[in-house]
């Protein structure tokens, strides 16, 4: 798998970015739900979350997507704003980085997780497998289903084109 993250920039090229967002996506679904289904084998896990990985595409690919913002900005508007849209990949990473835990501490909390006792009940194991397995799972199809609104790979070379023209989208042939 890490070698498929090394091809990235070439399958990125050939098949676009949201395409290899789905790919990478359907590759974690799979491993997620063989966590999910296997949560106390260790080569299951194991194996599973290497797959589950590969949903981290779409962090390598941010910055990808945000220049594709930028230009589908100009086009529309004819301002160019990268600040806006960096800034908004900034506040976006930082809010899913204190809410993952905010959401891990709540629910541990909830089951009544005791790190010092020698054994956890049989809640708070299931919490904790739920955490890891089923939570990644459904993120990750949450995810691969918002892919299919997303549809500025397809039109990229266009808006380019009108922009090198001088055209924007109030006098612009592709309407999107």
């Amino acid at each position: 798998m890490p070698f498929t993250f090394l091809l990235f920039s070439l399958a990125v090229r050939r098949i676009g970015g949201i395409g290899f967002v789905r790919i990478g996506l359907v590759v974690a679904i799979i491993g997620h739900a063989i966590v999910y289904l296997f949560p106390r084998v260790p080569v299951a896990v194991i194996g599973g979350h290497l797959m589950g990985s590969m949903a981290s595409i779409i962090t390598m690919l941010v910055g990808f997507f945000a220049i594709q913002t930028m230009v589908y900005s100009e086009w529309k508007t004819g301002k160019r704003i990268e600040a806006a849209a960096n800034s908004m990949v900034g506040f976006s990473g930082k809010l899913g980085a204190g809410l993952a835990p905010a959401l891990v501490g709540a629910v541990t909390g909830l089951v009544a997780y005791d790190g010092t006792a020698e054994a956890q009940t049989p809640a708070t194991e299931n919490a904790i497998i739920v955490l890891y397995s089923a939570g990644p799972l459904a993120l990750c199809l949450v995810m691969f289903g918002l892919t299919f609104f997303y549809n500025l790979d397809k039109h990229m070379d266009k808006l380019k084109a009108d922009l090198s023209e001088g055209v924007h989208a109030d006098s612009s042939a592709l309407k999107l």
